[in-house]
């Protein structure tokens, strides 16, 4: 007995399958120009307006693919860091810093990549709503951990430095920082092209903002 032949082609299909197949593959051609399309640098003219409405679109949706400001005159460099000054409901003083990525290592940058990518984009505008949970996650993590409780006013004597109670704390106030260092670059002419100084003569400058605060954090 012969097996009859399998002619899929003959398979009637519907019409909802049919519109299903050409809405994915739409769909996915949509992200992919999208995406393309947000990566391009902003110095292409030609795409600037596209770029300026889409990038509203894909951050609201997390899928914005950010500034890349890699190259000079002013690269983007990890040198800054996120800083809280901490009040407990007595009125002493204690500080938390954020790690230093600038002199962090690079297996530690690796394994703490969300780290790093978390306190850089805190500072973002766009990222206002978040500053203020942190506040409070840093003011009861220093409430109950003594070791992160470092005094806020800088040690004059380091033979005999401030006692730091290991008594949990009762946080009345948070007040969240970033500082950073940026680099000042000399005035140019309106029709010189600027360059980077040597570094010998290269200038920085600190540079420290307020992001938020929370008030009655607790303990």
């Amino acid at each position: 007995m012969s097996k009859p032949d399998d002619d899929s082609s003959s398979i009637p299909t519907s019409p909802q399958s049919h519109f299903r197949r050409w809405g994915i593959r739409a769909f996915f051609l949509t992200l992919a120009v999208s995406l393309s399309l947000d990566t391009i640098p902003w110095a292409w003219n030609v795409t600037k307006p596209a770029k300026a409405c889409l990038s509203t679109v894909l951050n609201r949706v997390g899928l914005w693919q950010g500034e890349w400001t890699l190259f000079a005159p002013n690269p983007d460099v990890d040198n800054g860091w996120i800083s809280a000054d901490i009040t407990d409901i007595h009125g002493e003083k204690y500080t938390w810093n954020s790690p230093y990525w600038a002199e962090v290592g690079a297996f530690e940058k690796f394994y703490r990549f969300r780290h790093l990518n978390f306190y850089s984009r805190l500072q973002l505008r766009f990222n206002a709503i978040a500053v203020s949970d942190f506040a409070r996650y840093i003011g009861l993590a220093v409430a109950r951990d003594p070791s992160l409780r470092l005094p806020a006013i800088p040690i004059a004597d380091p033979e005999n430095p401030p006692s730091i109670t290991s008594e949990p704390l009762s946080v009345a106030e948070v007040k969240v920082y970033h500082t950073s260092k940026q680099m000042m670059l000399p005035e140019a002419d309106s029709n010189a092209v600027r360059s980077l100084p040597p570094r010998s003569e290269t200038m920085w400058v600190l540079r420290t903002k307020l992001l938020g605060q929370q008030t009655n954090v607790g303990q």
